[in-house]
């Protein structure tokens, strides 16, 4: 029997044009979820804000979002075919 494969995601990140520096950082969470399963199943993580840092797309007059486009998100998470997607929402803003 093949190992099953679990793909995390941390969405891209929207943020209002009035702040100067966006924050990206890694997601220890993510980290500590994919360590913790890495034993039983074949995980990957995909930062969708850090991957894509510098692409971002207006999405109203006042939000930006940056970070990978969900088509890309999308294809990637075809091309791996994991049985499972955990998707990271600790902000409203992702």
């Amino acid at each position: 029997m093949s190992e099953k494969k679990v793909y995390l995601v941390f969405p891209p990140t929207k943020y209002h044009r009035g702040i100067r520096d966006k924050l990206a950082v890694p997601s220890l969470g993510l980290m500590y979820l994919a360590a913790s399963l890495k034993e039983d199943f074949e995980v990957k993580i995909l930062d969708a804000t850090l991957e894509g840092y510098y692409q971002e797309q207006k999405i109203d007059r006042d939000t930006i979002q940056y970070g990978l486009h969900y088509g890309e998100i999308k294809k990637r998470i075809a091309d791996f075919s994991p049985d499972v997607v955990g998707v990271s929402c600790i902000f409203s803003s992702h």
